[in-house]
């Protein structure tokens, strides 16, 4: 349940125009076109100064930064937002109780090709932990095939 709940921390950094870093530009070239072809052009992308139409949901100061505000935009739709409803879908079905296998099969919001990554890494027999570790793998570590090349 911790490793979910990391997750969704994650998810909302990512979906409330937070900048969020990881090392998927590094990735080889390869690894990084088979992931960006998964996720269609959305109509919005993000936009970093959140100049239309964000909603402000907190408002703090931060010690080295001073003052901050979090913003979302609910209409963004490019690869990351895409990836962050995929993701996310899979962790709501999985605090309702469903095994991550149960939950990437039936995610909508996945493209198909993330579930086959999922099958071909899954260990036989797979183990709840094995899933898990499965799903990661797949969707959320830098080397994901399921993550969006770019994402930052």
């Amino acid at each position: 349940m911790y490793r979910l709940t990391c997750l969704l921390l994650a998810l909302c950094a990512s979906g409330c125009q937070l900048t969020m870093t990881n090392d998927a530009d590094d990735l080889e070239g390869a690894e990084r076109e088979k992931s960006e072809v998964l996720w269609v052009e959305g109509a919005r992308g993000f936009d970093p100064l959140c100049t239309t139409d964000c909603v402000e949901l907190a408002e703090g100061h931060m010690h080295h930064l001073g003052g901050v505000t979090l913003q979302v935009d609910w209409a963004v739709d490019d690869a990351v937002a895409q990836w962050a409803d995929c993701v996310g879908s899979v962790i709501a079905c999985r605090d309702s109780g469903a095994t991550t296998s149960h939950c990437v099969e039936e995610a909508a919001a996945c493209p198909s090709a993330c579930w086959d990554f999922y099958q071909g890494a899954l260990p036989d027999p797979a183990t709840a932990e094995a899933a898990l570790d499965t799903f990661e793998a797949v969707f959320i570590t830098d080397e994901a095939p399921c993550l969006p090349g770019g994402a930052s």
